[in-house]
């Protein structure tokens, strides 16, 4: 992401987001960045892109947002 995880963890719980390290079935947002393919082993997800995905798939009301969407909301 072009702003770091701290900043935006910051960002989004100054809007009123209850901020956690990893994806599960209390998740309703997961903000995705630009990924860097060469630390993501030959995949183009990171594991919590690829979880969210999954745990969406179930019924789970999950929203997958783009940085630039994220940012976007905030502004």
């Amino acid at each position: 992401m072009k702003v770091s995880r701290v900043e935006a963890a910051k960002i989004a719980n100054e809007a009123g987001a209850a901020v956690e390290p990893g994806v599960n079935k209390r998740t309703t947002i997961v903000i995705v960045g630009d990924q860097d393919l060469d630390r993501l082993a030959g995949k183009t997800k990171s594991a919590k892109h690829i979880k969210a995905e999954e745990l969406a798939a179930k019924g789970f009301p999950i929203r997958i947002l783009q940085e630039r969407d994220f940012v976007s909301l905030l502004d």
